[in-house]
């Protein structure tokens, strides 16, 4: 069949068209234009989201087996050529390496994968597990990504593109459970990743951004979802890394999320030739937060060189135990009040003239 620049192929059998078709069909195109998908089937566009458009030439290889009510499928997509747009959040344009495969057998309402995956640029996800029920259907999904590159996705997601990110990392997930009460388990490693990050007033400014170093990072999350509401906790761990210059190792923390409130439990970080040890609470909707830090020996000069315009004032060690919260102003602005004590062992005071 000839449509325009479309060309398809379809070959197989069909029994038993007086009773239950049986079917045992395969269909080719090596150039099939996506317009033609919602001529045939109007319905896909009313379950995308309202900002997806996309357009260009697809290549199918599609096997289907069964009946409606047992029914086995294999193939490959091919949307190499295919221009795909979410709004200003996402953008594949033609010749970034996309590919859909799956094996899929149906039986009623219950649907098994083995597996369905998704390869786009450096990206290659794995679903494997079932779905039960059409009207709420029910997941028993494991997704696992490999060890990804992140270099090239900022061209796809124009919100990366001011971090400047290099590296690699890789995630499994499991998902069980209908839609309204769901839970899902999130193993996130990253080997090493390195990143840019500008200071909120200074991302108009001709300034240097901060340079974070991430190596060896592992990070488990648990959480539940019943409707809207959202229940989580986890741990995160990462060997060793740098902050502008400074290094550090040995970070961890647990942390759990509820009615919109992240808590952070026993934050542990050697830096500064020191420990920081910290539990904070961070109000995700209200974009508040309080904190109490405790620092122990930390090398003072290294911490108000690297991290604040008070350059050569002090040297020594530094330790203390505060506590600080940020104070909202006008509902636009907002301040930090802090209160507690500190010491400075084997201190110098550098360039400072008292009047």
């Amino acid at each position: 069949i000839k449509l325009n620049e479309s060309d398809l192929s379809v070959s197989g059998r069909v029994e038993g068209l007086n009773t239950k078709p049986q079917w045992d069909i395969t269909f080719r195109t090596k150039g099939f234009d996506t317009n033609y998908a919602f001529a045939f089937y109007p319905s896909i566009r009313n379950t995308l989201p309202k900002d997806t458009a996309f357009s260009g030439m697809m290549g199918m290889d599609v096997v289907s087996k069964g009946n409606m009510d047992n029914l086995k499928a294999t193939g490959t997509i091919e949307m190499k050529d295919v221009d795909l747009q979410y709004g200003k959040t996402f953008h594949k344009s033609r010749q970034t390496p996309c590919q859909i495969s799956f094996n899929a057998t149906k039986s009623g309402e219950d649907i098994q994968l083995n597996p369905f995956a998704l390869t786009i640029h450096t990206l290659s996800l794995k679903t494997s597990g079932s779905v039960n029920g059409f009207s709420n259907p029910r997941f028993d999904l494991l997704i696992d990504a490999n060890n990804s590159e992140i270099q090239g996705w900022d061209a796809m997601v124009p919100a990366l593109k001011e971090y400047d990110a290099e590296g690699n990392f890789a995630f499994k997930t499991s998902i069980k459970g209908p839609l309204n009460d769901a839970s899902i388990n999130l193993q996130f490693s990253v080997p090493k990743i390195a990143l840019k990050i500008a200071k909120p007033e200074e991302k108009n400014q001709a300034t240097p951004a901060q340079k974070i170093v991430i190596e060896a990072m592992e990070m488990q999350v648990q959480a539940e979802k019943k409707d809207d509401a959202i229940k989580a906790n986890g741990s995160l761990a990462v060997k060793k890394g740098e902050v502008q210059a400074s290094p550090f190792e040995k970070m961890q923390a647990q942390f759990d999320f509820q009615n919109d409130t992240l808590n952070v439990r026993g934050l542990q970080v050697h830096i500064f030739q020191g420990d920081i040890s910290m539990d904070s609470t961070i109000d995700t909707k209200k974009f508040q937060w309080s904190a109490k830090p405790v620092i122990k020996g930390i090398q003072v000069s290294e911490a108000m060189d690297n991290f604040t315009s008070y350059k050569g004032i002090f040297k020594g060690l530094f330790s203390g135990t505060f506590s600080a919260n940020s104070v909202e102003e006008d509902g636009k602005k907002s301040s930090i009040s802090a209160s507690g004590s500190f010491q400075l062992d084997k201190g110098e005071l550098l360039n400072l003239t008292l009047v």
